[in-house]
């Protein structure tokens, strides 16, 4: 925001094309997209904060897009973790501690069902269900508030072969 505001104090008002316009002063100066988008980021949070405050009526950022990042896939390249790589991460917490035991139930589901950090924090004890005698979890996905989807969890032990 700070950025922002030392370049728009020589231009008076603050509206739409004000914002566009540092947008372009950014590329043009050579910043790289990834750090523009992260200062509109900024931005757009503070105007967002200033209008659910009532201080202002418009969020002048809200309709400004980005900067377009070339040369990048929008997909992930990071390749599986192996069956040890694995077991040496599931073995790290404590399961000694309360802290511990909720880490290990955390990494289990995320290595056997696939769930994000953000699904498991969203989820609650009232999620939990038994579905065709399994064990599921409701998940809330990424970006969405209402239950999309339901994942099985592994057998108790998270081994797959119902030890543990």
């Amino acid at each position: 925001m700070a950025r922002f505001l030392a370049w728009a104090e020589r231009r008076g008002t603050v509206g739409d094309e004000t914002i566009r316009q540092w947008k372009a002063d950014l590329i043009a100066e050579g910043h790289k997209p990834g750090a523009i988008n992260t200062w509109l980021a900024g931005v757009r949070a503070f105007f967002a904060w200033a209008v659910g405050a009532r201080r202002l009526l418009h969020n002048p950022a809200a309709a400004v897009k980005g900067a377009k990042r070339t040369g990048t896939s929008k997909a992930h390249k990071r390749s599986a973790l192996t069956d040890a790589e694995v077991l040496r991460v599931l073995a790290v917490p404590d399961r000694e501690t309360p802290q511990g035991k909720r880490d290990a139930a955390m990494l289990y589901l995320m290595a056997y069902t696939g769930a994000r950090q953000v699904e498991l924090q969203r989820a609650d004890i009232t999620d939990l269900r038994t579905e065709t005698g399994r064990m599921v979890l409701a998940v809330r996905e990424k970006g969405r508030e209402e239950f999309i989807r339901y994942t099985a969890l592994p057998p108790s032990g998270g081994t797959g072969n119902g030890g543990g």
